[in-house]
């Protein structure tokens, strides 16, 4: 009696059906994967992006609420009429207060609108406010070098620098500023009271190394010291 032996297995067409099932169930893991990590890295890099544009945003503001600051505000406090600055003539020289601070100056530029008529709109603003470090005239503008955009702050002892001289880089240099604007408004009657003197910083950049991320930042400042009175005539000095 002869014995017959079956030899079961795949066939050659079933294992190329396993192999292409299992081809596809890999390959969709590795996509799956790679879109995981990529979402991980461009948030990573939207969360990068948004930092430096705060704390750029965060050191312009610093800056600008310290504008028309003066340390000697008292010194008309109490003041006669009589001939202070010795011109032989009592006049508002003599008593009115003045501030050498005083200028707060948004330079126009087009492309920085608001739509708001009351905000003089422009991407580079000069100030000062005494005691600063290195000069108390300040500018804060935005520079292109090599098509990366900046922030850079220049400083003068007597007159705030021109747009074009500012010299001390404020943002990143990972940073590419694609858009600085300045919208100030001087004073405005809003329900019966005087809001006055505040200027709106918008920011906008990318990264050098991912340029596809955009991001706004957007941050209103009152400035602190409001301009000085203008004061009604004294009487003269008693003899």
């Amino acid at each position: 009696m002869k014995l017959r032996l079956r030899i079961s297995g795949f066939t050659l067409i079933e294992l190329m059906i396993a192999m292409a099932i299992g081809l596809i169930v890999i390959g969709s893991a590795i996509a799956l994967m790679v879109s995981v990590m990529r979402a991980n890295s461009e948030n990573m890099q939207s969360t990068r992006l948004t930092q430096e544009l705060r704390a750029l945003t965060d050191i312009v503001a610093r800056e600008l609420r310290r504008a028309r600051y003066n340390e000697d505000t008292l010194t008309f406090v109490g003041e006669a009429r009589d001939d202070d600055n010795g011109d032989g003539v009592v006049d508002s020289d003599d008593w009115q207060p003045t501030n050498p601070f005083d200028a707060f100056t948004v330079v126009a530029a087009s492309g920085n609108d608001d739509a708001d008529a009351a905000t003089v709109d422009g991407s580079c603003v000069q100030f000062s406010y005494d005691g600063a470090e290195n000069g108390a005239f300040r500018t804060i503008a935005r520079t292109l070098n090599n098509g990366v955009g900046a922030i850079a702050l220049g400083r003068a002892a007597a007159a705030s620098p021109a747009c074009a001289n500012v010299d001390v880089q404020l943002s990143s240099p990972e940073l590419n500023v694609t858009r600085f604007s300045i919208n100030y408004r001087g004073s405005n009657v809003v329900a019966g009271r005087t809001d006055t003197d505040w200027a709106r910083i918008t920011v906008e950049g990318r990264l050098t190394n991912a340029p596809d991320i955009t991001r706004r930042i957007t941050e209103t400042v009152r400035i602190r010291s409001a301009l000085f009175p203008t004061l009604a005539p004294l009487p003269p000095a008693t003899p």
